[in-house]
């Protein structure tokens, strides 16, 4: 229930307050329009109807922006309460206006209550209170002219048809609320049921990936180490025992992969020169990529720094180039891309998870391949644990789940475009690290267990 309440305290705000422009150009016309009906009528209360619009806005803008994490019902209601009174605010004006007999601006007001209708049944307010206190407004307002114009009718034919149509458009206002309400509720309830059935079924494919990868390796160790006390020579020996550590060394990997995943694996922060980055990936990838499939490196084209941790950069990186090169297995002699370049967004970016990446300053490492490109079908699920469309025994599925973990750990993410031209992965970082920063700079080992690790997870799935 709390978790209810802040959720939709803040559908308030965003309903109301969407944007600043939004809200400028709210103002505006109301300023100008008060000016004009100032000057057509002469009304005092024409110049009055902004600021105490604007005043009881700026009151409701405060509440909401300062109880936007309150979990107490009372606070729902008090924002409910003032909305309303906002709204009130605002209807009186073209209350007044249709009261007159004066056909242009008995134009305007209905204009105005047209448009007042549309918006408050667009809004799809849920909460009870303001459902009946905008119902309510509205049949106050629908009475009061009503009421004013019936009373010049001699036939009461005719005043009872005004009745009767006044009380049928405020019916079915409150009807359209009902059903969007009902809408609403109906479409976050089958949405918290989607969620379920999602989360359960990468439960299940999270166990099972574990329960089968982890069997695979235990008997690996326990095999190797029953042999190794059934052999004569030393040699013998050693050559199973290196066998059984290699296997413990891959379920290490899987655990650290798991933890990547999760985001609580730790990162190491020091400074990177990207530069010298470039170099490194190069001559690792010869290694590990066939001749055939060529890396092309884009290296930035100035002095270019980052802190994050280098070892989980270099293998997030591998992995993304070795399972591109993958993807192009059908086009030899078509380098797979790797550039890196600054890249400042504007606008917040979807990342590969459905989640948002904050506008603002990154380092954005770009992958690209000439492949098939990504089946919209499996999209989706390209960073999930142990998801995989290559065949059993090839891949286990924790390539673009241990990078997607890295990059969001880090405070970056990645975005994926995809077409049947080709894919390309962009990997953005902030040139600041979350963790406290480091010094130093990975050693030659510590790159060649990265290119060694990246190879083990060699897994997006195109």
């Amino acid at each position: 229930m709390p978790h209810r309440r802040r959720s939709e305290i803040e559908r308030l705000y965003r309903a109301e307050y969407p944007s600043a422009i939004e809200l400028s150009m709210r103002f505006a016309i109301l300023a100008v329009g008060s000016a004009i009906l100032y000057l057509y009528t002469g009304w005092t209360s024409a110049l009055l109807w902004l600021p105490i619009y604007f005043a009881l806005h700026l009151l409701h803008w405060r509440f909401l922006k300062t109880h936007v994490d309150s979990s107490d019902p009372g606070d729902l209601n008090v924002a409910a309460l003032l909305y309303l009174v906002i709204m009130a605010s605002f209807l009186w004006m073209p209350v007044c206006m249709a009261l007159v007999d004066d056909p242009p601006l008995q134009f305007s007001a209905v204009a105005l209550m047209i448009a007042t209708l549309v918006f408050l049944i667009w809004r799809g307010d849920t909460q009870p209170l303001l459902v009946m206190g905008k119902t309510a407004l509205v049949a106050a307002a629908a009475v009061l002219i009503t009421a004013h114009h019936m009373a010049n009718v001699a036939d009461v034919w005719v005043a009872g048809a005004m009745a009767l149509s006044g009380a049928a458009a405020v019916t079915y206002f409150h009807i359209a609320q009902i059903a969007v309400r009902n809408r609403i509720k109906f479409s976050r309830r089958a949405a918290i049921h989607q969620a379920e059935a999602q989360k359960l079924e990468a439960i299940g494919r999270i166990s099972s990936g574990i329960a089968h990868d982890f069997n695979n390796l235990l008997t690996a160790i326990r095999g190797n180490l029953e042999l190794a006390r059934m052999v004569a020579t030393r040699q013998d020996r050693e050559d199973l025992l290196v066998e059984a550590q290699l296997a413990a060394d891959r379920a290490a990997d899987l655990v650290r992969h798991l933890l990547s995943y999760a985001r609580t694996a730790r990162i190491t922060p020091e400074l990177v020169d990207l530069q010298s980055l470039t170099d490194e990936i190069q001559m690792l990838s010869d290694d590990l990529i066939p001749a055939s499939t060529p890396l092309s490196v884009m290296r930035p084209s100035s002095s270019l720094h980052l802190v994050t941790d280098q070892a989980q950069l270099v293998t997030a990186l591998l992995a993304l180039i070795l399972n591109a090169a993958e993807a192009q297995e059908s086009r030899p002699g078509t380098p797979v891309t790797l550039s890196i370049a600054d890249s400042l967004h504007m606008s917040p970016q979807e990342m590969l998870n459905g989640r948002i990446l904050p506008a603002g300053r990154y380092v954005q490492f770009t992958v690209r391949d000439s492949g098939p490109g990504i089946p919209a079908s499996v999209l989706p699920h390209v960073a999930e644990p142990f998801f995989t469309t290559k065949p059993p025994g090839t891949g286990s599925g924790m390539g673009l789940a241990m990078v997607s973990g890295f990059a969001e750990q880090s405070g970056g993410g990645i975005v994926i475009e995809t077409a049947p031209s080709g894919t390309a992965v962009h990997l953005y970082l902030p040139p600041d690290s979350p963790a406290a920063r480091g010094s130093g700079a990975a050693t030659g080992r510590q790159l060649a267990q990265a290119a060694e690790k990246a190879h083990k997870a060699r897994v997006l799935p195109h």
